[in-house]
């Protein structure tokens, strides 16, 4: 995969929209290890991450017609917000309860990061009434052998209610 330079602006100015320390540095070991024809692979990255209980990897599975993504890690930080073990289950493919989604709408993320095999980034601020507001970044970031994404690497930041 050659990077236009315009892919290379939007993979270096995320940096600067990043607010988590440990998204900041993944992102920072990803830009490292990834060259113009070869993206990092899981190894690379997982090795550098700063808090591993902020990380979930999921596989890129690859079917005819389909495409899904199956968590093959899943940090301790998605576990508790989730309320469930997610190892083993494809995001997106079990509807979340009323009002709840653990993983806030991954299917469609994980789909654009794989499409475009740049980092997708989202960041929201939710205010629930009363107490604090739900902060919630998330980093996801394409991992793989030569060009192709085997991996999404995702970090998940949630700060706020529990």
């Amino acid at each position: 995969m050659i990077l236009a330079p315009s892919d290379r602006h939007r993979a270096v100015g995320l940096a600067g929209r990043l607010r988590s320390p440990p998204l900041q540095a993944a992102h920072a070991a990803w830009l490292a290890a990834r060259t113009a024809w070869h993206l990092p692979t899981p190894e690379q990255i997982e090795a550098a991450l700063p808090e591993p209980d902020d990380f979930s990897l999921a596989a890129v599975i690859r079917g005819p017609g389909e495409t899904g993504f199956q968590l093959v890690r899943v940090g301790a930080a998605l576990v508790r917000r989730a309320g469930r073990p997610l190892l083993g289950e494809f995001v997106g493919a079990v509807a979340p309860a009323a009002g709840e989604d653990p993983i806030g709408g991954a299917a469609w993320a994980y789909g654009r990061c794989l499409a475009t095999g740049t980092p997708s980034h989202e960041f929201g601020h939710f205010d629930v009434g009363e107490g604090a507001p739900l902060l919630f970044e998330r980093l996801l970031l394409p991992l793989g052998r030569g060009a192709l994404t085997t991996h999404i690497l995702a970090g998940s930041v949630f700060a706020g209610v529990a």
